[in-house]
């Protein structure tokens, strides 16, 4: 039997909200969840939230991004609250972040470990502005072209300007060389595609036309991390959020190309700490 169905994604994958009382928590939380990825902003007031068991304080005028492998909750907002999240799959950034010129983006996005970083009033007002645009067009189904574009754009817009708030003066060497980008583009997009059946680096490599030596080497020198990390946390992210689901460790294990639920469930073990049916019970109180 296979897992409920969750991840036939849609292009356009994406869901913002403004959170601005404690109401709202609940549901902001099952998106963090959700997703691959979340952008949090705190216009006013400040959030509490608990990212891969560490407690995180967001302040007024502070942003956050939770990378894949971060697994966010939102503990307490408190004071005077006006908040911007947004949530977005691994699908919608493929889809958003097409062009040579915003490999760049893509890289910072994937590779960037959670930390926060402060924003002035005129950045936040403008980031508010694009989130709402967002907002306005994430329960349509269907984009024309032309409004796909737009969307697009507007996605970008918010990484160029988050690129800009985080990125150092080190960044752009290792982005430097077009092959590079490109290879470490083009194994993402594979692994996006493949990872539920295939977990092996030599895969990859020969997709790639390239030994696995070869690509090791780039992925490490652009990245810092090794291409089966990033298999890894593929695999980490898909089976938490059927978890979340309530899919049974059969299901998973068989769904994300495991010999048998004991080999998967150590391999998540060693990878977050839980057993899958710890975290799952843990998830779901």
């Amino acid at each position: 039997m296979k897992p409920k169905a969750y991840h036939n994604t849609p292009p356009n994958s994406f869901v913002v909200y403004f959170l601005t009382s404690t109401d709202q928590v609940k549901t902001i939380n099952t998106a963090l969840n959700s997703h691959d990825y979340t952008i949090v902003l705190v216009k006013n007031g400040r959030l509490r939230l608990k990212v891969n068991k560490v407690f995180i304080v967001i302040k007024k005028g502070e942003a956050l991004i939770l990378p894949i492998n971060g697994y966010g909750t939102i503990v307490k907002p408190t004071g005077k609250l006006f908040a911007a999240v947004l949530s977005f799959k691994t699908a919608f950034i493929f889809q958003s972040v097409k062009y040579q010129e915003s490999i760049p983006l893509f890289l910072f996005l994937m590779l960037k470990p959670f930390s926060r970083v402060k924003i002035d009033e005129k950045q936040a007002e403008l980031l508010v502005s694009l989130f709402k645009y967002l907002r306005k067009n994430q329960v349509k189904k269907y984009f024309p072209k032309l409004h796909q574009h737009i969307i697009s754009i507007t996605f970008q817009l918010i990484l160029l300007i988050l690129y800009q708030l985080y990125s150092h003066p080190d960044e752009s060497k290792v982005l430097s060389s077009p092959q590079n980008k490109k290879l470490v583009l083009q194994f993402f997009h594979l692994v996006h595609a493949n990872f539920k059946k295939e977990h092996r680096v030599k895969f990859y490599a020969d997709k790639l036309y390239i030994t696995t030596d070869h690509l090791y080497k780039t992925i490490k020198k652009v990245t810092g991390k090794s291409p089966i990390n990033f298999i890894h946390l593929y695999l980490i992210r898909e089976a938490s959020i059927l978890l979340i689901e309530g899919n049974t460790i059969k299901q998973i294990s068989n769904h994300l190309g495991f010999k048998s639920p004991s080999l998967f469930g150590k391999f998540f073990k060693r990878h977050t700490g839980y057993t899958p049916s710890h975290y799952q019970q843990t998830k779901n109180q």
